[in-house]
């Protein structure tokens, strides 16, 4: 890891990245991976990162993290969960006892 990261300063400052472009950049990568492993949730990532939550809010406005993108990328595609949902909501508008049943064989009372 340690070679890792020499080759990859190397590159940095070879390139012309200043000592401050790179370190915003270090913290910017580290909190969006943290953010991600937590699925958006900033108090868990405040914690794994070992900072209060409004340290890591105003981290995160210093640095332009968009989190409103974050979550719109981690959340399943719309189409899918709009497909869930209207299926849910079909099951829901029908009796139980029609689900497995069909109309020849309900045992509907005589009239």
């Amino acid at each position: 890891m340690k070679k890792k990261l020499e080759v990859l300063i190397m590159q940095m400052h070879e390139s012309g990245i200043t000592y401050s472009e790179a370190v915003c950049e270090f913290k910017k990568l580290f909190i969006l991976a943290v953010l991600q492993e937590c699925k958006g949730n900033q108090c868990k990532a405040a914690r794994q990162v070992g900072v209060h939550r409004n340290t890591l809010n105003r981290m995160i406005t210093e640095l332009k993290i968009n989190v409103r993108r974050q979550r719109r990328a981690m959340r399943p595609s719309t189409g899918t969960t709009r497909a869930v949902r209207m299926e849910l909501a079909s099951i829901h508008a029908t009796p139980a006892h029609l689900h497995s049943a069909t109309p020849d064989v309900l045992d509907l009372p005589q009239l």
